[in-house]
């Protein structure tokens, strides 16, 4: 028997490949015993026309996942162009590989080919332009080389608002794993370190910044099979200040405490993080709720930005204070919350009396006792007002009803109010530059008004020139002024001015407690009298004073403020 066979000439290879029409072939097989045998009655020409191959334009480095563009010529070696046919392109470890990657097929027109694809891995390849060939034309080959660049992605922790010494961390990762040995530049203001990761990608630079913004840009070179990436951040340098207004708390109590926060000497809006919860600043005032659990420290952090602060207060037990009079003797009671009673002194209208057993008793003629536990290590303050009942006072308990009814009544339509400035000690003096926003803060059980330099306000105001001014607040219902406040502040042209009037503030304790006459002595002179080894706050007075340094910041009127704090202390 005979039969007929229909098929395709394809290469003998183990890999895939693109068969085409014209490899479409006819042949006959007979059988012979048990096998069929070909015999093939048409074989392929052994010898076609010689062709050239040439890729002439191509994208010589590309970036992983982007488009290569690759272009060029089927030629026959007396350089007339092959007019059709298709040219395979692929990428391949190397031009000799039998397998590859097949960016697609393209189209011969007048001896042309032109293709677009996108490529998807990076690495060093051989760009594979096969001419298929036909019935009449051989194959050939054009193989250059190109470079497939993959972007590395740079991770770093770098907020709006950074101290102005601080180690910037980062990480350079590509497909989620670090790349280790990588150069690193980081240009600050266009200043440059460079540095390299470890094996896990990481790297960390120290900075040192002024007060102020700055632009950071994060650098990964170009290197290897890594194309160069950059991260840019602009941040701002400087120094927070946290300042809890109470830190002393009642145990196991929900304390709620006003919390300073300034930066760079201005007061901070924004959020911050205390002791792992989200808070909210608004004109440099936080409200926080405090629950210590047991006497003794409490550690309160703050977090802000690239900021980390931790805040030491106090833990104190309440104090239930008792006190009974009988026949001329007073007899005092402290006992702590869990009925012990507590030793130490209390004060009696002012005079030490000593607890024993958490009683003291003091011989005392009738009248009013006003009683005050200075507290200790472990237990908050108590103070109470005595007044020995009479009698009688049970017939007058109708009458006191209503008197205090009365006085409730009295007590609400009472105005009441409370004005803070916004600043970063209680005590600091009220001095603010020339357009800096001036904050206050108003409690008031009444509708009122600020006014300042003969405008109204909101609680913010700027003024526009130096000297001494006043806040006005006033409560006002049913269209009269039912309270005044005057607040008193000065504005300077330089912080100079605050660092001079905070030392004439020290000046004045000195000659109030010590009898010295600051006024025949230098300032110097008056340290050495004093035998006082800290002169920072000389060197800011005498620098303005003496010198001509002008310029202050209000970081360095806060900070001379410190230093008198601690130096009042000590005279």
């Amino acid at each position: 028997p005979v039969r007929a066979v229909f098929g395709y000439l394809a290469k003998p290879t183990e890999s895939s490949q693109v068969v085409y029409s014209y490899q479409a072939h006819m042949w006959v097989e007979a059988k012979l015993g048990d096998e069929w045998v070909e015999f093939d009655p048409t074989p392929p020409a052994r010898t076609k026309i010689p062709t050239v191959t040439e890729i002439t334009e191509w994208d010589k480095e590309v970036m992983e996942g982007g488009n290569i563009t690759v272009s060029g010529s089927v030629m026959l070696k007396n350089g007339k162009a092959v007019e059709n046919g298709f040219v395979e392109v692929y990428l391949k470890e190397s031009k000799d590989s039998p397998e590859g990657v097949l960016l697609g097929i393209a189209e011969i027109s007048d001896g042309t080919f032109s293709l677009t694809a996108k490529v998807s891995r990076s690495g060093e390849y051989s760009l594979v332009a096969h001419y298929t060939g036909s019935l009449l034309y051989a194959d050939s080959w054009s193989d250059p080389v190109v470079r497939v660049y993959s972007l590395p992605e740079i991770h770093a922790s770098l907020p709006d608002l950074v101290p102005e010494n601080f180690t910037l961390k980062g990480r350079v990762v590509d497909e989620g794993k670090g790349v280790g040995n990588k150069s690193v530049v980081v240009e600050v203001d266009g200043r440059q370190v460079t540095t390299r990761t470890d094996p896990e990608g990481y790297f960390s630079v120290m900075l040192h910044l002024t007060p102020g913004s700055h632009t950071i840009r994060i650098i990964s070179t170009k290197e290897g099979l890594y194309a160069e990436s950059v991260l840019e951040r602009t941040v701002t340098a400087g120094t927070f200040r946290f300042m809890l207004l109470n830190s002393t708390l009642a145990v196991g109590e929900s304390n709620v405490v006003k919390m300073r926060v300034t930066f760079n000497g201005v007061p901070y809006t924004g959020n911050i993080t205390v002791n792992g919860y989200a808070v909210r600043v608004v004109n440099g005032t936080a409200e926080l709720t405090l629950r210590p659990e047991k006497a003794g420290e409490f550690y309160v952090t703050v977090t802000a930005g690239g900021f980390r602060e931790i805040i030491k207060a106090a833990a104190k037990f309440r104090v239930e204070l008792s006190v009974d009079y009988s026949e001329g003797w007073l007899e005092v009671r402290v006992r702590s919350p869990d009925g012990e009673l507590v030793n130490g002194t209390v004060y009696v209208n002012g005079e030490p009396v000593s607890l024993k057993d958490g009683v003291a008793r003091v011989e005392v003629s009738e009248g009013e006792f006003r009683v005050f536990y200075p507290g200790d290590g472990t237990h908050l303050p108590a103070e109470i007002v005595y007044r020995p009942g009479k009698p009688w006072y049970i017939l007058a308990l109708p009458l006191i009803a209503a008197a205090g009814v009365i006085g409730s009544v009295v007590y609400r339509n009472m105005p009441r109010m409370r004005v803070e400035f916004v600043k970063e000690y209680p005590d600091m003096p009220n001095i603010w530059k020339v357009g800096e926003p001036v904050h206050l803060t108003v409690w008031c059980n009444m509708p009122y008004v600020i006014s300042a330099d003969g405008k109204i306000s909101d609680g913010t105001i700027i003024f526009d020139r130096p000297g001494e001014f006043e806040v006005r607040i006033k409560a006002i219902k049913d269209g009269k002024i039912r309270k005044e406040k005057v607040m008193g502040l000065r504005i300077v042209s330089d912080y100079g001015e605050a660092v001079e009037f905070v030392f004439r503030m020290f000046e004045k304790d000195v000659m109030r407690k010590r009898g010295i006459d600051c006024t025949v002595m230098t300032a110097r002179e008056l340290m050495d009298v004093l035998g006082l080894k800290n002169r920072d706050l000389i060197e800011l007075f005498e620098l303005y004073e003496y010198a001509g340094k002008r310029g202050y910041s209000r970081e360095e009127f806060v900070r001379a403020f410190e230093i008198y704090s601690r130096l009042r202390r000590d005279l």
